[in-house]
């Protein structure tokens, strides 16, 4: 206990000077949160009923959409944003066509700021009203949904309950899951505390080869990160073995947060990198399209 004291009275320059989400977030030396093994058991399927297949071919389309924000860190100081974003979100649905409307969102992480339950409690409240805007401008009733899908970032840690609070508050209540988009299939994976570890890579990679639908990756940290190494995944075995699942397995976008500020792609040949720019900070997200004729996801990113 004495060592571990001294340990982070050492550390305590440092963690100050980093940036609020560089190097492995390494204010969460001053917490005991779980490491990635110890939350790890499975990849679990999370799919709603609102995005399978055939219910979206029944609204008669080809092409649909998503939203993807990062970084909103609810709890943090900075100056929030949230109302000019519904105002946003009512004009966008009133403004695109059907194709680009979302039927889903994704957080790519750092939902907290510090990882405080009352931070994810902010962020539902959050969610419930983006719920509310959608189901009013998509016309949908009370029991369909529009699903506010989450990744686990290394904020969301920063608290010694923090893991606790997000299992239990943020949907899915998980951290490694995929869901269906159609016939799209989107893999969420356990990038937190900057690793995913031996488990659940060996696990990321078999359902990549079993699985020969198009796909989506979501991830807090970057796994490249356009070559701005400070901001990605640094174990470099690691970082390979993931590019080059997704790239055998038909991955065709990783979409990822954490760096802030966006990042243009990084186009590995079948698939690219996309960093989104923070929620809060940037005041960015992005509109993912998703076209069964050619298989493909093109992204847009927006201010809003």
């Amino acid at each position: 206990m004495k060592n571990r004291f001294f340990v982070q009275i050492a550390f305590i320059p440092l963690i100050f000077a980093l940036s609020s989400c560089g190097a492995f977030g390494a204010y969460s030396l001053l917490f005991g949160e779980e490491d990635v093994e110890s939350r790890y058991s499975s990849f679990t399927d999370k799919s709603c009923d609102a995005l399978k297949p055939e219910n979206l071919a029944s609204l008669g389309l080809t092409k649909y959409s998503g939203i993807l924000i990062a970084d909103p860190h609810f709890g943090s100081s900075e100056t929030r944003h949230e109302d000019t974003f519904y105002e946003w979100l009512k004009n966008y649905y009133d403004t695109a066509d059907a194709t680009k409307k979302p039927r889903f969102l994704v957080c790519l992480g750092d939902t907290a700021d510090s990882g405080k339950k009352g931070q994810y409690e902010d962020f539902n409240s959050f969610a419930a009203k983006v719920k509310e805007i959608a189901k009013e401008k998509l016309s949908l009733s009370s029991t369909d949904e529009f699903p506010v899908y989450n990744v686990l970032g290394n904020h969301d840690l920063y608290d010694t309950d923090g893991w606790k609070h997000y299992k239990e508050l943020i949907y899915p209540y998980t951290s490694t899951y995929f869901f269906t988009v159609g016939k799209f299939r989107f893999y969420t994976i356990d990038t937190g505390s900057g690793s995913l570890g031996e488990d659940q890579l060996k696990d990321f990679e078999k359902l990549l080869a079993a699985d020969p639908s198009p796909k989506a990756v979501l991830t807090h940290y970057p796994i490249y990160a356009g070559g701005i190494l400070v901001f990605a995944i640094h174990d470099t075995y690691e970082r390979n073995r993931i590019l080059t699942a997704c790239a055998k397995h038909n991955v065709k976008q990783i979409f990822e947060g954490h760096q802030h500020t966006p990042n243009d792609y990084t186009d590995f040949g079948s698939f690219q990198e996309h960093i989104i720019g923070s929620f809060l900070y940037n005041r960015k997200c992005s509109i993912i399209t998703l076209d069964e004729s050619t298989n493909s996801i093109t992204h847009t990113r927006l201010d809003y």
